[in-house]
């Protein structure tokens, strides 16, 4: 039977796709061996023949492994180490505040200062003036803090107390006679003088007690009203005598020790006039005036110091 067109057809199509397909298989298998080649680098593969020739099997070549070669770590340069200085401990300041060159005077014993003191107040203790305790311990200033260790002389510090009389005779029955209202006290062979006892209000911490003849206010009395030009009259003398001074500071507004001086004598006064204080220079108020008697060597009699009320 003969085919019929459409079978003709229809077997020249499929013998026209064999060939098509095996066109395209030939490409794709030439252009994959291409393509692997370029870009891994792989050989094609050889055939390796066995000993035994009976077997003979194709071998592929192994490709050759790329190795990537660190580049060499650079070196390390030597670099400048910063040393810094190791601290060290500053020991801290001596609390002496001692001067550069002094020698403390012979026997002083050190001092803490204590709240609220002055030299000038130390000094009255110790019967020492302020230049005096500045030299015998080594001070370069006058200023003194609570806490600061200073020299003082190795005396006991004065203490000011209220004198006490005492009975001046005994009578026929061996009791004490009562102590004489104003008591005779001979200075030298040739002074007699006679002294009244002053009240124990004009005591107070440090300013003066007025228990030494040598050094006394007689005049005004305590508690008196000050107007302008005034005479303190009193005594102030000493066997080593040097000068004497005149000092003041207002109740209240000051501490104690810090005077301000009026009037210097170069000479002894003995019950006659000290000096003169203008009260016009003040302001009213209550106010302490003392004396103050020095030697040769720059120590100080107990001063004597009486309140006073100034009124202009």
């Amino acid at each position: 039977m003969k085919p019929t067109p459409v079978q003709q057809a229809v077997a020249g199509l499929a013998v026209l796709l064999v060939i098509i397909v095996t066109l395209v298989g030939g490409a794709l298998l030439a252009f994959g061996d291409n393509l692997s080649e370029r870009t891994n680098g792989d050989r094609l593969a050889t055939v390796t023949p066995f000993q035994d020739a009976s077997e003979q099997f194709f071998t592929a070549a192994p490709s050759p492994t790329y190795t990537d070669t660190p580049s060499p770590s650079e070196t390390p340069t030597a670099t400048d180490t910063l040393v810094l200085p190791t601290a060290t401990a500053t020991p801290s300041p001596t609390t002496l505040a001692a001067a550069p060159g002094c020698q403390i005077a012979d026997g002083w014993v050190p001092y803490v200062v204590q709240p609220g003191e002055t030299l000038f107040i130390i000094g009255l203790r110790y019967g020492r003036t302020v230049d005096a305790m500045q030299r015998g311990g080594c001070l370069d200033s006058t200023y003194l803090r609570a806490g600061q260790t200073i020299y003082v002389p190795p005396v006991t510090p004065q203490v000011t107390e209220t004198p006490t009389p005492q009975p001046s005779a005994t009578n026929t029955e061996g009791v004490p006679a009562e102590p004489s209202a104003t008591p005779t006290i001979t200075l030298t062979p040739t002074i007699t003088l006679t002294i009244t006892p002053q009240p124990t209000a004009t005591v107070t911490g440090g300013d003066g007690a007025c228990t030494n003849p040598s050094s006394l206010i007689s005049s005004p009395i305590v508690g008196s009203h000050l107007s302008g030009v005034v005479q303190i009259s009193g005594t102030a003398t000493h066997q080593a005598f040097d000068y004497y001074r005149l000092e003041i500071r207002r109740e209240g507004y000051s501490a104690h020790g810090e005077f301000t001086p009026f009037h210097t004598g170069a000479v002894p006064v003995v019950a006659s006039v000290l000096g003169e204080l203008d009260t016009t220079s003040y302001e009213n108020g209550e106010y302490w005036i003392r004396v103050i008697v020095f030697d040769t060597e720059g120590n100080f009699i107990e001063p004597c110091s009486i309140l006073y009320s100034i009124n202009n």
